[in-house]
């Protein structure tokens, strides 16, 4: 009767005791196109090589972003829609996003800022 509890505190605090290790960072910044806070959009920590591993990512507002992230280097992507007529249409560059050129490495110290130029 009580082995099925006690079999689920064991894997409860097993998960505990795995996911306390692990090292996660916090990371915020302001994205900005052409010198001005990107409205809109959102940012993807990617893990570099795509090789599997846990991403983040969050909503960018305003200009700014938070997320947390394991140790580690990543490929950054971004990205921004806006609505023209019936249609919503992706206007940041590729190499921001879909041929994103855009790294970093986990943990940063301070801010990490992304300048986008629209050109």
């Amino acid at each position: 009767m009580y082995r099925p509890r006690l079999c689920v505190l064991v894997a409860s605090l097993a998960l505990l005791v795995t996911s306390c290790g692990e090292d996660i960072f916090p990371v915020e910044g302001v994205v900005t196109l052409d010198g001005k806070p990107l409205p809109n959009g959102y940012i993807a920590f990617v893990p570099d090589g795509w090789a599997g591993g846990r991403g983040s990512a969050s909503q960018i507002t305003d200009g700014r972003y938070r997320v947390t992230a394991k140790r580690g280097k990543y490929v950054v992507m971004i990205t921004a829609d806006r609505t023209e007529g019936i249609e919503t249409k992706q206007y940041l560059p590729d190499k921001y996003n879909d041929q994103t050129t855009l790294k970093t490495e986990v943990p940063v110290s301070g801010p990490l800022d992304f300048d986008l130029k629209s050109k």
